[in-house]
């Protein structure tokens, strides 16, 4: 009775906080991003559950899709094939500026990891101890010998704690059986690097940054010129993603299906021509450009936060190679929401308006974004639903299926308003019960008829919903 209860408080306080009650809403955390349409003041709910990393969760609850994209995903570089870039999450990471705040030891380490002649694709990664009880008595012997030295060391970078790909698998295990931490480059040091966000420690960022940008592509290139080139891309695959992940959701409310936008080879690449704006603005650091980006902001972007030094957002997984230059292309895919934006969470002002123009599409991102969980807990209404059908077992019969049993009337207008009347007592009912006050009920009908004739139909079947809404206590 509570999956994804929280996203749908967040729903509540976007509407309350938004001051709409229609809008695609975005609520974008560490680790997920949770999208959901919000109509007449509610989402809409799906029999089959909410959609959770491409996986149907069966369990009746708001039609809410969450995609792995947050502000802590973790930053990996594309080592294979001649493009390189960056890739994000699914998994969360603590950010670097974040645990340097902690344990500022962790800056020089990067330093020393930045001096040497070879870049490995561990530098820019630590671990460290999530075991309040000690070393678990199930593991092997190899991960409880890795498991043990964590303990005693503390966050650590990852090729100090494992020099062979046996034990480095020993450590992604750990890891993701939340026995040892994970620390990386994320979206949220890339925003330090950029000054969108300078919370936390901005050095240990630049310097996770710079380790990142010379790692190296399937040619042997370093995947970005200099630390604010990997910055600039990660933030941008960050937008373009997102953008990809709001057009899923629209098109399978509009009943298009799962991830038509993401898995469609030519839809994919929306937004791919903000990757060439951005990595060309970052590497060329041409401050007349940067001036001419701030002067064309939206009217989202004044409301909701800087521009990101003068560039859009957006790339396909983050290609900076060989379509960053100056490739002209012949066919530019295009799509437009048809409604409005409504952004929460706590780096919601740092991304989405950038995401918005990308996406060409007006945005709110409302004061208090970032509690709109709390906010909706507190403002929601109570909310009841109970829908009743009706079938025809023979002609000339209408069977309504009651709560107490089902009953057969002759005529179709007299099973539908019994249909109706039951279904508004028990919604009523319902809601009484949840502790709701001042209800009011409304009525939805979905009649099935097929057309025989220019002037006969045949019945199939109705279904009757009753809503019950009021205000807690």
């Amino acid at each position: 009775e509570t999956v994804l209860s929280g996203p749908a408080a967040s729903l509540s306080g976007a509407a309350f906080l938004a001051g709409t009650d229609t809008a695609l809403i975005a609520d974008i955390g560490g680790t997920t991003t949770d999208i959901a349409f919000l109509q007449n003041g509610a989402p809409r709910l799906r029999a089959e559950g909410a959609l959770v990393g491409g996986w149907q969760t069966m369990v009746e609850a708001a039609e809410i899709r969450t995609c792995g994209l947050g502000g802590d995903s973790e930053v990996r570089a594309v080592t294979r094939g001649r493009d390189g870039g960056v890739t994000l999450g699914p998994r969360r990471a603590v950010p670097l500026s974040l645990l340097a705040t902690q344990h500022p030891e962790i800056i020089a380490i990067m330093e020393e990891q930045l001096g040497l002649a070879v870049p490995m694709q561990t530098d820019a990664r630590f671990v460290f101890p999530v075991m309040p009880d000690g070393v678990p008595g199930w593991l092997t012997r190899s991960e409880t010998r890795l498991a043990q030295k964590a303990i005693e060391m503390g966050p650590t970078p990852i090729a100090e704690i494992a020099a062979t790909q046996l034990a480095l698998g020993a450590v992604d295990r750990l890891i993701s059986r939340g026995l040892l931490g994970l620390a990386a480059f994320t979206p949220t040091d890339a925003a330090h690097v950029t000054g969108a966000f300078t919370d936390f420690d901005v050095s240990a960022a630049e310097f996770g940054a710079a380790l990142m940008a010379r790692q190296k592509n399937g040619l042997g290139e370093a995947i970005a010129s200099d630390a604010t080139s990997l910055a600039v891309m990660t933030l941008a695959t960050l937008h373009q993603r997102s953008g990809l992940a709001l057009m899923d959701a629209a098109l399978a409310h509009d009943g298009a299906g799962e991830e038509q936008a993401s898995r469609t080879p030519l839809l994919a690449t929306l937004y791919e021509q903000h990757l060439k704006a951005s990595v060309t603005a970052s590497v060329t650091g041409n401050a007349a450009g940067n001036e001419a980006g701030n002067e064309a902001e939206t009217d989202a972007t004044k409301m909701n936060g800087p521009q990101m030094n003068g560039t859009a957002g957006g790339m396909a997984e983050g290609r900076a190679g060989a379509r960053a230059g100056n490739e002209a292309r012949l066919v530019r895919v295009g799509m437009q929401l048809e409604t409005g934006l409504v952004a929460l969470g706590a780096s919601a002002a740092t991304h989405y308006p950038h995401i918005a123009d990308m996406m060409g599409v007006a945005v709110s991102v409302p004061d208090h974004a970032d509690v709109a969980g709390a906010v909706g807990a507190a403002v929601g209404s109570v909310r009841q639903r109970v829908m009743i059908s009706i079938t025809a077992p023979a002609d000339g019969k209408f069977r309504v299926h009651l709560p107490e049993g089902p009953i057969d009337l002759e005529v179709q207008e007299s099973a539908l308003e019994r249909a109706r009347m039951a279904a508004k007592r028990l919604a009523h009912d319902r809601a009484s019960s949840a502790g709701a006050s001042s209800i009011e009920v409304a009525i939805t009908e979905d009649v099935r008829l097929v057309q025989l004739g220019p002037d006969k139909q045949l019945f199939i079947e109705a279904f009757v919903h009753a809503t019950a809404s009021g205000q807690p206590g």
